[in-house]
């Protein structure tokens, strides 16, 4: 009854999966969420201030939750947008922000005030973060990307800086992790302290050694490291 097409025999799980939105993530290493704006709407994208209204094609907005993961509608294909082939935007659904998200949401608001020739600077803790099964990377460069950003908001960070460790058991996974990690922004450090299990280290300040964040990739487990 009430059945006109093979798509009404669907159960709603499975058509409210068609109505998801495209989701993709601005890359806080490299660029801002103003300039990824600008730089969509130079490709003819316009801003929707309205949220709960169904997007319209080449339309988008900022998550409320999330302001720095952008929103477009469902069937809006990035592979080969210059901005995601630059790792400017990284695709990346919803759910999967989430843990970055909460857990620098915390870091953002441990930071203390230094008064300096009557100059207040926010001062950040040089916070160490562990991602226990990295691969393919959209998660920890998410993480690496926001203590980065952080970093450069408040200013300086005391006795070193923010650390991301990204475990990956798997070889292959390992080396893909590290190849995302570079298209994301990461460089290479030039003097490698290569150790047990560790096999690259990066980091996001392009020459500015107190402004950004370590990285350190380590084809091993977790939970046997020492």
């Amino acid at each position: 009854r009430g059945v006109s097409n093979d798509i009404d025999l669907l159960p709603p799980s499975v058509t409210a999966a068609d109505r998801i939105p495209r989701y993709c993530r601005v890359n806080l290493i490299c660029t801002s969420i103003s300039e990824a704006e600008d730089a969509l709407k130079e490709q003819g994208y316009e801003k929707s201030e309205n949220m709960d209204a169904e997007l319209e094609e080449k339309t988008f907005y900022c998550d409320e939750l999330i302001p720095y993961l952008l929103v477009l509608p469902r069937h809006t294909d990035l592979h080969d947008n210059k901005l995601v082939q630059e790792g400017k935007l990284i695709l990346q659904d919803k759910a999967s922000c989430f843990t970055a998200h909460a857990l620098c949401d915390i870091v953002s608001r441990s930071f203390s005030v230094e008064r300096t020739n009557a100059v207040e600077v926010k001062v950040t803790k040089p916070w160490h973060c562990i991602d226990a099964c990295a691969a393919p990377g959209n998660k920890t460069s998410q993480l690496i990307a926001l203590l980065h950003s952080n970093l450069q908001k408040t200013g300086r960070c005391v006795d070193g800086n923010p650390f991301v460790t990204a475990f990956e058991l798997d070889p292959k996974r390992a080396k893909l992790l590290v190849k995302r990690l570079q298209s994301m922004g990461v460089s290479r450090e030039k003097d490698q302290d290569v150790h047990k299990g560790s096999i690259w280290q990066g980091h996001t300040s392009h020459g500015k050694i107190d402004k950004g964040v370590n990285v350190e990739v380590r084809n091993e487990s977790f939970l046997k490291a020492d």
